[in-house]
């Protein structure tokens, strides 16, 4: 995770965003996953930090569901430009994404065919913290 340790640091206490990188960089690791993390959360936000976590577990769950191909990546980066925070999560995935034009979002890959509750609780609470989730497959042929 760009050399830095997301274990507790300096008798400080980890906090909830730290659990969840922690715990989807050591899934990461297992899996041959290289997982790359730069997370810088604002200071002096009225963001809810457990919002946010919402939103991060349930979109890394998602990745770590997804990711694919001969170099397999998760990458994570968080940051504020000017008043607006940032949250830009992406994995390799080599296929077609088809997405639902009922729902919005992608077609569930679930052998029973049903979605999970992971992005619809993200757009639940993105939308209840007026901030927007945007899902895109890039490089696209």
């Amino acid at each position: 995770m760009n050399g830095r340790s997301l274990r507790q640091r300096s008798g400080q206490v980890i906090r909830l965003r730290d659990m969840i990188l922690l715990e989807k960089s050591n899934e990461a690791q297992m899996r041959g996953i290289r997982f790359e993390c730069d997370f810088r959360y604002p200071e002096n936000t009225k963001l809810d930090v457990f919002d946010v976590c919402i939103i991060l577990y349930n979109a890394l769950n998602n990745c770590m569901e997804s990711v694919n191909g001969e170099k397999p990546y998760i990458k994570v980066h968080a940051f504020r430009k000017n008043s607006i925070f940032m949250l830009i999560i992406s994995n390799s995935f080599k296929g077609r994404l088809r997405i639902d034009p009922a729902e919005g979002i992608p077609y569930t890959a679930k052998k029973n065919g049903e979605h999970g509750i992971g992005l619809k609780n993200m757009r639940r609470v993105a939308k209840n913290i007026w901030v927007t989730c945007h899902l895109s497959r890039m490089g696209m042929r």
